[in-house]
């Protein structure tokens, strides 16, 4: 599969900006993010939207093709709503796209929610019928749910990588993006993984940084303190939409990188490159990786937090005051 890694990261390296595409690659692929834009049109004219009785929608996603935080940032808006009383679940829209399935996303909502507040969107339907839930309002978040024309939303949260922001800002495959940029005009929040934030269209954004929390091993999940890595030879291995991220973080805790693997998002993982991956001495990798990987020895994944800063935080609860109205 290095010919699939390798075929990544030069998309990667021209999509999100960092070098330019030639003029050959750029004729031949702009006639598919064409037909991929014009397909999303069609599928959203087809679509009737989604009107559950009750409940309340909050969409969290982004424009942007992978890497931003989102799922995190959803997984975190889920737990503040619980924690002020609504009856709050989250609600992922599984895919399968070329052997590529997002079901780590799932399982990482489910460790940090419980199984109880964890739904698929295929199985909302049966969830609205039961009688108990006609009754009782509840909030629905939406993971990936930004581009998703089969929802009502009433609240629209896009969220985007603060060092990327929108790459060359074309649409797939030429660029990052899953839809035109305009179509950012639609969100009530714009969330900035990382310090920085930037200001687009007079709307409302906010910064969440991911903080280190602790190193899980994935053999005993015992847990140790960040700095655990520091100085440590390690080999990073990373599957997801935003590699750079996270080795930027791991680099930020002190340890010393013997191998960097980058992968696509949501790969899975061979039974050949594991037993490649068990004789290195040590594998770091993120918590959404670690779903698709054994329990072996030398396997640890970096467990992160959201942080948001208190005025951040009161922009927030402007918007939840929303779901009372």
């Amino acid at each position: 599969m290095a010919f699939i890694r390798r075929i990544y990261i030069f998309w990667m390296e021209r999509a999100f900006g960092m070098k330019e595409w030639n003029i050959l690659l750029r004729i031949i692929l702009y006639p598919f993010s064409l037909l991929y834009f014009t397909g999303g049109l069609i599928r959203k004219f087809f679509r009737k939207k989604f009107y559950p009785e009750n409940i309340k929608i909050i969409s969290v996603g982004s424009p942007f093709a992978g890497g931003t935080g989102k799922t995190l940032f959803a997984i975190f808006l889920t737990k503040e709503l619980l924690k002020r009383g609504y009856n709050a679940f989250y609600l992922q829209k599984t895919y399968s796209f070329l052997g590529f399935k997002n079901d780590d996303e799932f399982l990482e909502a489910v460790e940090f929610l419980g199984k109880e507040r964890v739904l698929r969107a295929k199985s909302v339907k049966k969830f609205l019928m039961e009688e108990d839930r006609k009754k009782v309002p509840a909030i629905f978040i939406i993971d990936n749910g930004f581009t998703n024309p089969h929802f009502h939303r009433h609240l629209n949260i896009a969220v985007f990588d603060s060092n990327i922001l929108f790459g060359n800002r074309k649409v797939l495959p030429l660029g990052p993006m899953r839809v035109p940029l305009k179509k950012l005009k639609e969100a009530d929040l714009i969330v900035f993984k990382g310090e920085k934030r930037y200001e687009f269209e007079g709307i409302k954004a906010i910064s969440m940084q991911l903080i280190p929390k602790c190193i899980i091993e994935l053999k005993t999940g015992k847990t140790y303190p960040p700095d655990f890595i520091n100085g440590k030879d390690v080999v990073v291995l990373c599957g997801t939409g935003n590699p750079f991220s996270f080795i930027n973080t791991i680099t930020s805790l002190g340890a010393n990188h013997r191998e960097v693997l980058i992968f696509p998002d949501h790969y899975r993982y061979s039974e050949k490159e594991i037993k490649k991956l068990s004789e290195k001495e040590m594998v770091i990798t993120t918590i959404k990786d670690s779903k698709r990987l054994p329990p072996l020895p030398n396997f640890f994944a970096l467990k992160v937090q959201p942080y948001i800063k208190k005025e951040d935080f009161e922009l927030l609860n402007i918007l939840f005051s929303k779901l009372d109205s």
